[in-house]
């Protein structure tokens, strides 16, 4: 089953950080804005990211994107 999300309330924000962590079995995907708002995406596997461009409202340039760990 496919389902697509849309967030609305976030259109026009700029991004200050985006993480990615991982932990046992969860994923989490954090964006943080400039204006302090934070979106949080818990997730429970992901087998692959892909990122692409969109022309003309169509999805184009799709490429798989390879992670890289943070080094604290």
């Amino acid at each position: 089953m496919k389902s697509d999300f849309e967030y609305p309330e976030l259109h026009g924000k700029t991004i200050r950080r985006f993480r990615i962590s991982t932990h046992e079995d969860t994923r989490t995907i954090e964006i943080d804005f400039y204006d302090e708002t934070l979106l949080t995406l818990k997730l429970e596997l992901v087998d692959s990211v892909e990122l692409g461009t969109m022309e003309t409202g169509n999805l184009t340039d799709i490429h798989s994107v390879k992670a890289v760990p943070v080094i604290r």
